[in-house]
């Protein structure tokens, strides 16, 4: 049995809502078990030992954010290491931290894992490295909100309403025909409410909506300008599939929906007619990248499997019987030279630490480290999760991604959570509609040239970086090629369509 140990020495500065806590790692190994202050050890033996932390919380109804900052590193030589379950490692030290409170008094538990694995596998220990706790928002703002801030009561509540729901995230229509048949007696003054699929955030002090808001539509009233028999209306839906940038890999990785595979939307005619979107603010500035390509995005996850019949977290495909599954994945417009990037979030429960294999095609690109746990104790983890980014070459279109559970014995079980997918295509529309995003142009100061091919005259483009408030594209067309230039501080999304 190998275990690493440290000494903790503290120096507190004490403020009263911003706080820092300098942190200096003693380090002292030894082969042998012994217990010290500030040091935990998670499911047993052959573990990295945790840095832990119980700091007085004195901003009473504030939620803490806590940050670190590693001042100091030395690499670990690999002998240390050996027979040491390092799967949880990452780039950056894990930190988890949750507000409590103790004899009337609040407190922030701090806990680190204070290793970081480097890209080419070296394992170095976090020497030293500072806290940063910061108050964020009251933790009860509905207590402090000036009365008349909220609504008295729902939309819903008056009037007659009509249900539809999306599965995916895109432009959608609705014929005059099928406003009739819902019973909208005034189909000309349609008008629609909703944020589809959008979770509402777990902190009570984020922001978040109301009551039902009005999205912009598109109305195609014809050649006479009323809206009538042949007509239809185009309006932008959220799904429940929701990508975000992860800033230490650089992919977008998918979210699903915690509680719900469709997005909702309420249809009216008592409201007035809706309004279309608003025109973005182009730039007239020189261009300082030219897009004509965008970040392609696919993902697979099954929700078949909770663990532990609690929670919200589900799994797809069991590895127990069948310990090899592949999965297809087809890139539509592939640009050529570039690579694709594959993350693989999977679980096992095992007595050992386990493995999965990741390939694509025909090429073996990597594993993936899962800790073990004790399976005779009910107490401990039911399974641990892990996850891994690949980067693959490919000459085709078609990608195959072939996950092997490599069971160490009959006992063990694996599961896959998620693929996330990202390529790189050409920025064309073949299709009905495409969306797309170029995190390659999103920088400070950065001014971008978007050129859309197979366009023409009826093609609509709008940015819908905010859901809820799409914004009109005036692009110049040029031949086939829907140009149009703004600023790309941000990440910024679009939708084309005919």
């Amino acid at each position: 049995m190998r275990k690493l140990f440290f000494l903790i020495l503290i120096h507190p500065v004490i403020l009263l809502y911003s706080q820092t806590e300098n942190v200096n790692i003693q380090w002292n190994r030894e082969d042998i078990h012994h217990f010290f202050p500030n040091a935990l050890y998670e499911d047993g033996e052959n573990t990295l030992p945790y840095f832990t932390r119980k700091i007085a919380w004195t901003p009473e109804g504030m939620l803490p954010v806590v940050s670190l900052k590693v001042t100091k590193t030395t690499e670990i030589a690999t002998s240390i290491l050996h027979g040491i379950d390092q799967s949880h490692l990452k780039k950056s030290p894990l930190l988890e931290y949750s507000l409590a409170r103790e004899a009337g008094k609040s407190f922030v538990l701090v806990k680190v894992l204070p290793f970081i694995r480097q890209a080419d596998g070296k394992v170095l220990q976090v020497d030293d490295f500072e806290l940063l706790l910061e108050q964020e928002a009251a933790l009860a703002p509905l207590k402090s909100a000036k009365a008349g801030s909220w609504m008295d009561h729902s939309l819903l509540a008056s009037g007659s309403w009509f249900k539809v729901s999306v599965e995916e995230s895109g432009i959608h229509k609705l014929s005059y025909e099928q406003l009739q048949e819902m019973g909208l007696s005034n189909p000309a003054s349609v008008s629609i409410y909703g944020s589809g699929a959008t979770s509402l955030p777990e902190q009570f002090s984020h922001g978040y909506i109301d009551d039902l808001e009005a999205i912009p539509l598109y109305i195609h009233k014809g050649a006479d300008g009323i809206f009538g028999p042949g007509d239809h209306i185009l309006f932008y839906a959220q799904g429940p599939v929701h990508w975000e940038k992860d800033e230490e890999s650089g992919m977008y990785l998918h979210q699903l929906h915690s509680y719900s595979w469709k997005g909702h939307y309420f249809v009216t005619d008592g409201k007035g007619e809706a309004s279309g979107p608003e025109d973005a603010v182009l730039s007239t500035d020189v261009p300082t990248h030219t897009v004509a390509a965008y970040d392609f995005l696919d993902f697979h996850e099954d929700e078949s499997y909770n663990l532990i019949h609690s929670g919200r977290v589900w799994y797809g495909d069991v590895f127990s019987v069948n310990l090899t599954e592949e999965y297809p994945f087809y890139i539509q417009g592939r640009v050529e030279g570039e690579p694709v990037k594959i993350h693989v979030v999977a679980a096992a429960r095992s007595g050992v630490s386990s493995t999965f294999s990741i390939g694509a095609n025909n090429e073996q690109l990597g594993t993936i480290s899962i800790s073990g746990t004790n399976l005779s104790h009910y107490t401990s983890t039911y399974a641990y999760e892990s996850s891994e980014q690949f980067s693959y070459l490919t000459d085709f279109n078609e990608v195959y991604v072939r996950v092997t559970y490599n069971r160490p014995d009959a006992n063990s079980q694996g599961w896959l959570n998620s693929i996330s997918l990202n390529g790189r295509s050409e920025l064309t529309l073949s299709g009905s509609q495409l969306a797309f995003r170029d995190s390659r142009s999103a920088g400070p100061g950065n001014i971008s040239q978007f050129q859309v091919n197979e366009a023409n005259s009826e093609i609509i483009i709008w940015e819908v970086s905010d859901p809820q408030h799409p914004q009109n594209i005036a692009y110049v067309l040029e031949g086939e090629i829907a140009n149009f230039t703004l600023e790309t501080n941000v990440h910024r999304e679009f939708i084309a369509f005919r």
